[in-house]
């Protein structure tokens, strides 16, 4: 009896270690099981992010804008103020900026904001809200530039903001920056511009 129960216990000892063996490597095997399962979906993740780009990217509109001093014939402007003081002295210029859509996508919601001496202001004046790929369109400008007391010379930086969203909903703005040399009466002048890449705006809730 007593090399029976000393072979069971021995027996029983070595199952229990085939046992705790079998064990880690089922754990093993486990874990690198889900190593690879979550390399996979890493991968698919990031197979779909760049699958959603490619196409966002595709699909992106894209903007020429030129600034233009070539306006002949009497045509109704858009008036916007350098600055939202009641100057008693102020001299108009007028410009054309076209706006040319030289991307693949077409742009809806279009929209801007003037952004002048003294603050931000959504406009809702261009009379159109989409361009269609290679569709230009001219918008016309009075700039009021308002002079000094002393009439001495400054210069203004002020800027329009477009806003426009692409057909899968995404946002963008672009930035037109004008400078202005606003001498004495009756000596304004556009001395720089600069338009900015679009951007993208995300929505707040977007990862």
């Amino acid at each position: 009896m007593v090399i029976i129960t000393a072979v069971y216990v021995v027996a029983t000892i070595q199952i229990c270690r085939a046992n705790i063996k079998s064990a880690k490597a089922s754990n093993a095997q486990v874990a690198a099981a889900k190593e690879q399962t979550d390399a996979v979906k890493a991968q698919l993740d990031e197979s779909k992010r760049e699958y959603e780009e490619t196409k966002r990217l595709q699909m992106m509109p894209y903007f020429e804008i030129i600034v233009h001093d070539d306006i002949r014939d009497f045509v109704e402007c858009i008036g916007l103020t350098i600055s939202n003081s009641n100057a008693e002295n102020s001299t108009i210029i007028d410009r054309r900026i076209s706006i040319k859509n030289i991307g693949l996508g077409v742009a809806k919601d279009f929209t801007y904001t003037w952004c002048n001496l003294d603050g931000c202001y959504p406009r809702n004046d261009l009379g159109f809200t989409a361009f269609a790929p290679g569709e230009e369109k001219s918008i016309y400008f009075d700039f009021y530039a308002e002079h000094k007391e002393d009439f001495s010379e400054y210069e203004a930086q002020v800027s329009m903001i477009f806003y426009y969203s692409d057909l899968l909903e995404n946002k963008y703005s672009v930035v037109l920056n004008l400078v202005f040399r606003i001498a004495k009466d009756g000596e304004v002048d556009i001395t720089d511009y600069h338009v900015s890449i679009p951007s993208r705006i995300k929505e707040s809730n977007n990862v």
